[in-house]
C-alpha cells in the first residue's frame, strides 16, 4: 500500500514556526553571555533548544496530528510513532545550523548571509538523514491505524530540494528578525519572544504566499511496513 498525502503551506506552519522560535529563542537570548565564547556549550545548548521545541510541540499538536492523518488516510489512526526521534533530529539540525553560523561569521557578519548558508545546508542535510536512516534502518515516523496497518512517512527527494530552498529563504528573513534582542540585554528574555514572534511571522509570511501562488504542497509518501 502507498498513499501520497498533500500537506498545504498555510496559516497553520506561521503558527507553527511562530511556537518554535518562542520556545528556542528566549533560551538562545539568556544563555547567550555563557555559550558565545564557548563552542560547545553553544553546540549542546542547540541541541537541547531544537529537542525541547519540538517535543513541547508535537506534544501540543500530537491529536490534530492524528486527526489529520486519519482524515487523510480515510483510516482511523491510532499512534504516531517516531516523534522522539523527530525531536532529536530537531536538535541536531539547529546545532548543526549553529554550528555552520559559527564557520559563516568568520567571513561575513551580514545576518541574511548567516542565515542563508546555515539553513540551507542543516535544512537540507537533516531532511537527507531522515531518508537514509528510513530506508536503511526502517527508522522513521510511522502510523498505526486501527487496523493494525504500520505506515511508513518518507518524503520524495524533489520535496527534499523545495523544501530546503523555501526554509533557506526561510532563515535568510528570519535571521536578522531572531536577534532584534541583542540591544536589549537586561530584558533578554521578553525581547526574545518578541524577536521569535517577529522572525516566526516575518519568515513564515513569504512561504505561505509562495506556496499559496504556485500551488505547491508538500507530499508526504505512506507506505505499508
Amino acid at each position: 500500500m502507498q498513499t501520497i498525502i498533500k500537506l498545504s503551506l498555510d496559516l497553520k506552519l506561521i503558527i507553527f514556526l511562530v511556537i518554535l522560535e518562542i520556545l528556542t529563542i528566549p533560551i538562545v537570548a539568556i544563555t547567550n553571555s555563557i555559550v558565545v565564547n564557548n563552542p560547545i556549550y553553544l553546540l549542546t545548548m542547540g541541541f537541547c533548544a531544537g529537542a525541547f521545541a519540538l517535543f513541547v510541540i508535537l506534544k501540543l499538536i500530537e491529536n490534530p496530528i492524528k486527526k489529520f492523518f486519519s482524515k487523510a488516510l480515510n483510516l482511523e489512526v491510532i499512534k504516531v510513532n517516531g516523534t522522539i526521534y523527530i525531536g532529536l533530529l530537531s536538535g541536531f539540525l539547529l546545532m548543526f545550523m549553529f554550528f555552520i553560523q559559527e564557520i559563516v561569521t568568520h567571513f561575513t557578519n551580514n545576518d541574511y548571509i548567516v542565515g542563508l548558508v546555515s539553513a540551507f545546508f542543516s535544512v537540507g542535510i537533516t531532511l537527507i538523514i531522515y531518508r537514509i536512516v528510513l530506508h536503511l534502518f526502517n527508522y522513521g515516523i510511522k502510523i498505526r491505524t486501527f487496523d493494525n496497518q504500520v505506515l511508513k512517512l518518507t518524503i520524495t527527494n524533489r520535496d527534499i530540494i523545495i523544501i530546503t530552498l523555501l526554509f533557506t529563504l526561510y532563515e535568510t528573513i528570519a535571521s536578522p528578525l531572531s536577534i532584534i534582542w541583542l540591544p536589549h540585554i537586561n530584558n533578554r528574555f521578553s525581547w526574545g519572544i518578541i524577536s521569535g514572534v517577529a522572525a516566526g511571522i516575518g519568515g513564515g509570511l513569504p512561504l505561505v504566499i509562495i506556496s499559496y501562488l504556485t500551488g505547491y504542497k508538500i507530499k508526504l509518501e505512506l507506505y505499508s511496513s
